[in-house]
């Protein structure tokens, strides 16, 4: 019955399903196109959305192609989770400011422009050290018969179709009607989200 998973096809299966298990875990990609939906129009969303399923390829394909090529150390990957960490931490302050309490003082409640958007996304899902320990660790099934490319188009495509999902539904026009009136609730849950899986990153990085 597993045979079939022995053969090309099935390697590819079952490495589109492993991924999409990741995808839909609940972590800093979702919160982000979540962020995007709530807060602003459904392209935004959307586009924040391409922005993740862009940055997890990319990541694919450099840690599939440049693995062997870079000697991968402890302190690179120290460093790679102290840098996701405090870009955690930065967009946790991003989300803070958009509270009415710090309004006052930086005088700006807009939301982010679409590229904005796209472009926190985009490095929330390119620096994130989780999924980059997964592509690793498939580096194992990739081999001649497993093509990488191929491999990466799964990647674009399952995390496309479900950020897109995620996209629409959080950029419901009742969603976004109750992230209106409680707006400030709203962004203080995603600060403090980010600033708790941020620091949680820096610790896990120490030695």
């Amino acid at each position: 019955m597993l045979d079939g998973f022995e053969s090309p096809a099935g390697h590819l299966i079952s490495f589109g399903l492993s991924y999409l298990l990741l995808a839909i875990s609940p972590g800093p990609n979702f919160m982000i196109v979540s962020a995007a939906g709530l807060r602003s129009q459904r392209t935004s969303a959307i586009a924040a959305a391409l922005g993740v399923a862009l940055g997890a390829c990319l990541l694919y394909l450099a840690v599939t192609l440049c693995a062997g090529l870079l000697p991968v150390s402890d302190m690179t990957k120290r460093l790679g989770m102290v840098f996701f960490g405090a870009y955690l931490v930065y967009l946790s302050v991003k989300s803070f400011c958009r509270t009415r309490v710090m309004a006052r003082w930086t005088h700006s409640t807009a939301a982010e422009p679409t590229s904005g958007y796209f472009l926190m996304a985009f490095f929330t899902a390119i620096a994130n050290p989780v999924t980059a320990m997964f592509f690793a660790s498939s580096r194992l099934v990739a081999s001649p018969s497993f093509p990488t490319f191929i491999c990466a188009g799964i990647i674009f495509a399952t995390a496309a179709s479900w950020f897109t999902v995620v996209a629409v539904m959080a950029s419901n026009g009742r969603l976004q009607s109750l992230s209106g009136r409680h707006r400030d609730r709203f962004d203080l849950f995603f600060a403090a989200t980010f600033l708790f899986i941020g620091i949680t990153t820096l610790l896990s990085s120490l030695p």
